[in-house]
């Protein structure tokens, strides 16, 4: 198995802005669901981000189509059969996942499916993410699509 870098981003809930973490580390205890994000300078001093206000955002460690790194969060579309599918990247029970949020009209977000490779993502690309394209998020509303847009 080979081990991957891994990748964080990060969205101020309050500001509605990107942070960047260049610097910071993150700890976060996974029972407590608590966490830190924090920086130390070369002087010792402790910049910390208040956790509350921060959803932070983990890579899966794939890329979609277009050789972008798929973040939990992030809004997928795929284009098949002339019909448009969308998807948010989750994290349930241990472990990335997708679930469907909108195909042509139907909205169901029952559905997850655990993603463990690069096949989850060859034919789906990012259009966005849940907190810069809210309104990505609903049915897309649309009648059927062109597959060869979507490629």
């Amino acid at each position: 198995m080979e081990n991957r870098e891994f990748k964080f981003r990060a969205w101020h809930l309050v500001e509605n802005r990107w942070i960047d973490l260049n610097g910071f580390n993150i700890c976060w205890k996974l029972f407590a669901n608590k966490g830190e994000v924090y920086s130390v300078t070369e002087q010792g001093a402790v910049h910390e981000l208040e956790v509350n206000y921060v959803d932070i955002m983990q890579a899966t460690g794939l890329e979609d189509n277009a050789g972008k790194d798929v973040y939990r969060g992030d809004i997928l579309e795929s284009c098949t059969d002339s019909q448009l599918l969308r998807w948010e990247v989750i994290f349930k029970a241990g472990c990335f996942g997708i679930r469907n949020i909108g195909i042509d009209g139907y909205v169901n977000h029952a559905e997850f499916f655990h993603i463990d490779s690069e096949y989850y993502f060859k034919d789906r690309r990012i259009i966005g993410n849940i907190h810069e394209q809210k309104h990505l998020q609903k049915d897309p509303a649309v009648e059927g699509c062109d597959a060869s847009a979507a490629e």
